[in-house]
């Protein structure tokens, strides 16, 4: 039986469909409960309002979807019966964001909505609820951090709606300001752009008694504000898949994204302070090249010839597959950065002696530093990392 409000079809029989609970008679077809309609965000089939669930792919529906504009001539729509909405915003694999504002005195707020399915088990939903609740407690440990949104109220349910509310940040996210502008942005941009992203690590790792790893670091959650006071500010949003992380601790569950996680991260679930380090270097690199992070990264300088050698470094060195071999903390990543050097030390794997980066050998036990050693491709001898030219043999060296 094909409901005559929204399509949906429904068993011969039915009293009620589904979908948007129209209610099916002999004689009249009775007023469906609700005139306005939600377009499923994922599947994009129109249900009733009254729904909770999409009729075809069964998740739960938004209160508003993307096509809603406020208007002054209709009653605003209410989240939780305090929040007036006014747009959404996006959504993801396990949660969705509104645009809204308080009722009372008009604040901008932002609502993070965890996203459910009709046909979802138990386990999956206790998952999504586990990081939504992680997430509440991660911004409510950096409540004095103003380059992370402000918990305004912590985690609530509402009408089968588990969620939570924040600051709403007024800007637009890296990834957008960088297609739109179309071309790299200046060095001096990008690096006064990471000093504020290494400063806000650096908190977030020194975080007691454990780190806090973001492990999203991506242009799409770094937001460029756009409000007069606080221009060319930039905020760290999105830690759904933030953990508080254990030395030597393996995640049940690997999470990041292809081209901007580590392998550490991606494949073995060892997330570590440096894996955002990582990630880092990688928003970096798309900033100062346009390069995609999901192919193969050349050196930096090599894709635009206006990154000065040191940067260049600077980035390669934060993109080792192995943890050791990049920089060990934000601190030391943001004062080279500041510096203009790259002066990073390296850890012997051996007997933990720290070492000039441009050493082959650890100075102490001479053994070798880096886990892939750079070859000279006509002597086979070993080149030092700064090194222009072999010191064997005199080749030019290919600058990896």
């Amino acid at each position: 039986m094909k409901c005559d409000s929204c399509g949906h079809i429904n068993i011969a029989g039915a009293e009620e469909c589904e979908n948007c609970g129209y209610l099916f008679g002999v004689a009249a077809p009775s007023t469906p409960k609700t005139t306005r309609r939600i377009i499923c965000p994922d599947c994009g089939t129109a249900s009733s309002s009254a729904s909770d669930f999409c009729g075809r792919c069964g998740q739960l529906l938004p209160v508003i979807d993307f096509n809603y504009a406020p208007s002054p001539d209709r009653e605003p729509i209410l989240y939780a019966g305090k929040y007036e909405l006014t747009q959404l915003i996006g959504q993801g694999g396990m949660g969705r964001v509104y645009k809204a504002r308080t009722r009372g005195d008009q604040q901008g707020v932002a609502i993070k909505e965890m996203i459910i399915h009709r046909q979802q088990s138990q386990e999956n939903q206790a998952m999504l609820l586990k990081a939504l609740q992680q997430e509440v407690e991660i911004l409510g440990h950096l409540h004095v951090v103003r380059t992370v949104p402000v918990l305004i109220e912590g985690f609530q349910e509402w009408n089968r709606r588990r969620f939570f509310v924040m600051e709403f940040v007024e800007g637009k996210n890296l990834e957008d300001v960088l297609k739109e502008r179309g071309r790299p942005f200046p060095p001096e941009t990008v690096i006064a752009w990471a000093v504020q992203l290494c400063e806000m690590l650096q908190i977030l790792h020194n975080q007691q008694p454990n780190p806090i790893v973001h492990q999203d670091l991506t242009l799409d959650n770094i937001i460029l504000r756009q409000d007069t006071a606080t221009r060319d500010q930039i905020m760290l949003l999105d830690f759904g898949i933030a953990r508080f992380v254990r030395a030597g601790t393996k995640l049940s569950k690997l999470a990041g994204k292809t081209g901007y996680a580590p392998k550490e991260q991606l494949f073995n679930g060892r997330p570590e302070p440096r894996s955002d380090l990582y990630s880092l270097a990688v928003c970096m690199h798309r900033l100062l090249t346009l390069s995609d992070p999901v192919e193969k990264l050349p050196p930096a300088i090599e894709a635009n010839s206006l990154v000065p050698q040191w940067l260049s470094d600077l980035i390669a060195i934060n993109l080792s597959e192995e943890p050791r071999e990049r920089y060990e903390s934000a601190a030391r990543m943001r004062e080279d950065l500041l510096k203009g050097r790259v002066t990073a030390l390296l850890q012997c794997p051996r007997c933990g002696t720290e070492n000039e980066r441009a050493l082959i050998y650890c100075k102490a036990c001479a053994a070798t530093l880096l886990s892939v050693p750079r070859k000279c491709g006509d002597c086979g001898e070993f080149i030092p990392y700064n090194a222009h030219f072999c010191p064997h043999c005199g080749k030019k060296t290919a600058r990896e």
